[in-house]
């Protein structure tokens, strides 16, 4: 599901439209605080917010989130025929150890952990199934899926229950009835992580990077307080279920069925 947050920066805020999608933040004096930049990516839009007065520091830092955030994106969209993640989709299931890169490795390893933990419950494999839905494609005639063709995707296949990496992280084996591999439920965090990483090496001190409703944070917000982050609430646009204070070093993510679905 797409995530969106609804964010409480608590700061006067007067638009400004620029390529970027610039906003500017301004202190009580009027001054300029920081700059907060939209962009349209992985489906849905993603802020970064830099507080720091120096616009072409806060530029620079939004384009190198938006540069990673587009590198991931296309490593891991099973729908580009270019990408990693389909270069091991189109390949046999048959056992033999596949070369993969250092994200795939990380983000990997990350799934298979979690799919471990939760009993299956978390499945890295279920491009079939997602595809079934219809969710993903923009010509797919969006219905119900019978339940007789989601029993045969599951007869016929293992899911995500054939996929071991190699020991030293290089390498994947898919074993036979392995399903086609779908990321996405949790690289939007991956892309996230990695940004704040990004603006952490490059001077940034104070941020908030919200991509389809996965948060991350360096420093304070505004006041020198914690980022304060307002979960939308899901039938009343206009309102929220709470704000949480979130701190560096800490994720939020949320999931909601008010953005993309179909009745």
């Amino acid at each position: 599901m797409t995530r969106l947050i609804f964010l409480l920066l608590l700061v006067s805020i007067v638009a400004g439209i620029k390529v970027f999608g610039t906003k500017f933040m301004h202190r009580e004096d009027g001054s300029t605080a920081g700059y907060a930049f939209d962009s349209f990516v992985m489906g849905s839009v993603m802020t970064v917010t830099i507080r720091d007065p120096d616009k072409a520091l806060a530029e620079k830092g939004a384009a190198l989130v938006l540069d990673e955030v587009h590198r991931i994106t296309g490593i891991f969209d099973p729908h580009n025929p270019g990408s990693e993640i389909s270069r091991l989709n189109n390949s046999p299931r048959d056992g033999v150890p596949l070369t993969i890169g250092a994200d795939m490795s990380l983000v990997l390893s990350e799934a298979l952990r979690i799919r471990d933990a939760s009993g299956g419950l978390f499945d890295p494999a279920l491009g079939e199934l997602i595809n079934l839905w219809g969710f993903n494609s923009e010509s797919a005639k969006h219905e119900l899926p019978d339940s007789a063709r989601i029993k045969a995707l599951g007869d016929s296949l293992r899911w995500g229950a054939g996929i071991r990496l190699g020991e030293n992280g290089k390498t994947v084996i898919l074993e036979p009835e392995t399903g086609r591999l779908d990321l996405g439920a949790i690289i939007a965090g991956y892309a996230v992580d990695r940004s704040v990483a990004l603006l952490r090496q490059n001077g940034i001190r104070n941020a908030l990077i919200n991509l389809t409703g996965e948060i991350g944070v360096l420093g304070v917000g505004s006041n020198g307080r914690s980022w304060r982050v307002g979960v939308q609430h899901p039938r009343k646009s206009a309102s929220h279920l709470g704000v949480i204070e979130q701190v560096e070093g800490l994720f939020v993510a949320t999931s909601g069925d008010y953005e993309r679905y179909f009745v």
